[in-house]
């Protein structure tokens, strides 16, 4: 594996405080900020973490504050809802005691076990649309990659 690769595993990878709260580090890039993409990426390895296929269909964030490169960040899941076929969860990022991120996230399977829109979408004609859900596939194997590191 490469270096590069093998460092955004450990950052994705949380550490479970309790059954819906994380806590994950940050990556200094040089600026006094936290990279939003980061946030974003953690907020949803926490959300993995509470559902079994979780391969997101929607999603919805907002960044409320610049977080901090010096402190760790808090995830809190809210397991909204689970069904057989959808799943929606809650995630907000929190940093000295006050929210910096907050995601909506929701999964959603078809009768087969495959996430309906990936089904919709690899149907679809041209290699442009075979490239996002190629995209989204290996995205899905880093979280699975991330979880089955973490036991």
């Amino acid at each position: 594996m490469k270096p590069i690769l093998a460092d955004l595993l450990k950052l994705l990878n949380l550490e479970r405080l309790e059954d819906n709260f994380f806590r994950g580090e940050s990556r200094d890039i040089g600026s006094r900020q936290v990279f939003g993409g980061q946030v974003l990426g953690q907020a949803l390895s926490a959300a993995s973490y509470t559902v079994e296929n979780f391969t997101v269909h929607s999603l919805h964030a907002y960044f409320l504050r610049a977080g901090d490169i010096g402190a760790p960040i808090l995830y809190e899941v809210d397991r909204a809802r689970d069904g057989r076929s959808f799943s929606n969860r809650r995630v907000v990022a929190v940093q000295h005691g006050r929210p910096i991120f907050n995601m909506a996230a929701a999964r959603g399977l078809n009768a087969s076990g495959q996430a309906a829109w990936v089904f919709w979408l690899l149907s679809a004609a041209g290699p442009a649309t075979r490239a996002i859900g190629s995209c989204t596939s290996r995205i899905s194997s880093l979280i699975a990659c991330c979880r089955a590191q973490q036991g």
